[in-house]
């Protein structure tokens, strides 16, 4: 649907939620938000009917904006994809999620949010260990060890004030 000239809403659904994904055209094109793992499939790629957008820019870190990313990455391989510099980090790797909160599972959720997975520090110790001999900076030995520092640690008890 065109909101404007050269800006069309990409209209979908994830469970109850209605959510949309944008499209910015003019002489190049550029996608705002990827939405989850199925949106390319199921909206975003019948939508650009064969168009490859020049940029794909997620807006922040959360799954529904970046979880289509690979799909898109596919469908568009000269793409640039575009993030702020202080999500780049967890749009990149579950590890940098974990590390960051301290935490050693992820919930992998669904349509409607439902669980359908959990993520472990052990599922990415197990991938580390089959890409052994690979060159990967997220799977390195180095990060999981400091993954693994980091959860380790007994969080500090931050005061939030009242309202």
């Amino acid at each position: 649907m065109e909101v404007a000239p050269g800006i069309h809403r990409i209209e979908s659904v994830l469970g109850p939620r209605p959510f949309s994904q944008y499209l910015l055209r003019d002489e190049r094109s550029l996608l705002v938000d990827t939405g989850v793992k199925e949106t390319p499939a199921e909206v975003i790629l019948p939508f650009l009917d064969g168009l490859q957008p020049d940029f794909v820019l997620n807006s922040h870190a959360d799954v529904d904006h970046y979880g289509g990313n690979a799909a898109i990455r596919k469908a568009a391989p000269e793409a640039l994809f575009l993030a702020h510099a202080l999500d780049v980090p967890w749009i990149e790797s579950a590890e940098a999620i974990m590390r960051e909160h301290q935490v050693r599972r992820l919930p992998v959720l669904g349509f409607e949010d439902r669980v359908v997975g959990i993520l472990s520090l052990s599922d990415i110790a197990r991938e580390a260990e089959r890409r052994k001999g690979q060159r990967s900076k997220d799977l390195s030995p180095d990060a999981i060890r400091s993954t693994l520092v980091a959860v380790g640690h007994v969080r500090t008890k931050v005061d939030i004030p009242e309202i």
